[in-house]
């Protein structure tokens, strides 16, 4: 969990960050960097092996020189930039 949504679960609002992270290291639950992990079908995995095979041999100068990836661009609309921190004990 995000800690604003920790706060918020727990009816804590009103106290300060500081506050519930002392809390929750004495607990033994630390931040750790949110991992995103893209899960393919196993047809788009065989569809993006396909693409890559084909093209294995291209060079930059001749073939790739007029490609652009356009699915390598993140855009997130009323989110927040940055690192996302999760809460969770060793054991997760």
């Amino acid at each position: 969990m995000k800690l604003i949504d920790i706060r918020r679960e727990a009816g804590l609002s009103h106290v300060s960050d500081s506050t519930v992270m002392r809390a929750l290291h004495e607990q033994g639950i630390k931040a750790y960097r949110e991992e995103f992990k893209f899960i393919l079908k196993d047809e788009n995995m065989a569809i993006r092996k396909k693409y890559c095979e084909e093209r294995k041999d291209w060079s930059v100068e001749k073939e790739w020189e007029n490609h652009a990836f356009a699915d390598e661009m993140a855009i997130e609309i009323g989110g927040l930039n940055g690192v996302s921190l999760v809460w969770r004990d060793k054991s997760e």
